[in-house]
């Protein structure tokens, strides 16, 4: 929603609030009609698009998927194709804030099995965008678990 806010120049917080809320389904609708609701009634108050951002969250993010993300980052292995093991590792690294370039890398390398990650040390990748486009490129010679 932020890069479509930027891309529209839309500044005004109110307006970022009504046009989320147009794609809220489900859940997520329901909790938002009971929200302003209880704004209505003077219970709630919900002003900017950073409230409205921190309530969402606190309702639907759970607290401990953080946590979890990096556990299951750290027994990330390649049990099949690379491309899949992309998939995984993307997914889980979207879900943990704040991680290096170097603990990317690394966590990355890790996971993949020996000849993928012998070609990557070959080729001397740097960081873990090159990482993955140069696993990618390679063919799945092996997909069992060495």
């Amino acid at each position: 929603m932020e890069d479509y806010y930027e891309h529209l120049n839309i500044v005004d917080e109110l307006a970022k609030i009504r046009a989320a809320t147009m794609y809220l389904t489900d859940t997520a609708m329901l909790w938002w009609r009971r929200k302003k609701s209880e704004m209505e009634r003077g219970t709630c108050s919900i002003n900017n698009w950073e409230q409205f951002k921190f309530e969402l969250k606190r309702q639907f993010y759970p607290q401990n998927i953080v946590n979890e993300a990096r556990r299951y980052l750290r027994e990330l292995k390649q049990t099949t194709s690379i491309r899949e093991y992309v998939k995984q590792f993307t997914k889980l690294i979207l879900q943990i804030p704040n991680m290096t370039s170097d603990d990317l890398l690394f966590y990355f390398m890790d996971g993949l099995q020996n000849w993928a990650k012998q070609e990557l040390h070959r080729r001397q990748v740097k960081d873990v965008d090159e990482a993955i486009t140069v696993a990618e490129s390679l063919n799945d010679f092996r997909t069992d678990a060495t």
